[in-house]
């Protein structure tokens, strides 16, 4: 992918950072525990920046400066560009915007009362691992199908195994509309 300068990628399983051959790939990580902040910056060629930078003048620079912290220099025949990245590893440490939890709990509040409409049961504890789900037709992935199937009135529905993101087991007893909408997307009330 010569012509590609930089790839972005997101929503991947885990953070990946690689330079070479003229361009940049750059995977951010999953379920917003890490995020990459990438400073990009363009360089016209024979530029006093750009040569003070570029002194190993070589086409692909990269450089790992600590855990969280890369560089890399690209030189193209019309351009080059600069890119530090930051992996920043979110977590509970970092201040909640008073303004976005505020609407969340509206959100919540006014949905629970649906949620909570029971619409089956489990008799039995359901394996629904990452890796169960991802290499096995399980109990759970066919519910989900079903229930959406029956929702979109159709004689067949597919399901992606990696939409399931429950990652334990469910117990047995009600299932809940606020139950699939959990482990369907991964969100907590």
């Amino acid at each position: 992918m010569l012509e590609l300068d930089l790839i972005l990628g997101g929503h991947d399983h885990f953070f990946f950072y690689k330079a070479g051959k003229g361009n940049v790939t750059i995977k951010s990580g999953t379920d917003f525990r890490e995020l990459t902040f990438n400073k990009i910056k363009f360089f016209k060629k024979k530029s006093n920046e750009f040569e003070n930078l570029n002194e190993k003048r070589i086409k692909c620079y990269s450089e790992k400066l600590s855990e969280k912290d890369y560089f890399a220099l690209i030189d193209k025949q019309e351009y080059s560009f600069s890119i530090e990245t930051e992996l920043i590893k979110v977590q509970k440490l970092l201040p909640e915007d008073d303004l976005i939890k505020e609407f969340a709990n509206l959100i919540n509040e006014k949905t629970k009362e649906k949620f909570n409409t029971v619409i089956g049961k489990i008799a039995t504890r359901v394996d629904a691992q990452f890796l169960s789900v991802r290499r096995n037709s399980l109990p759970i992935s066919n519910f989900v199908t079903d229930l959406l199937r029956i929702y979109m009135n159709t004689d067949c529905a597919i399901l992606n195994s990696g939409s399931l993101r429950i990652d334990s087991y469910i117990n047995e007893g009600q299932i809940t509309y606020l139950i699939i909408f959990q482990y369907y997307l991964d969100m907590k009330f």
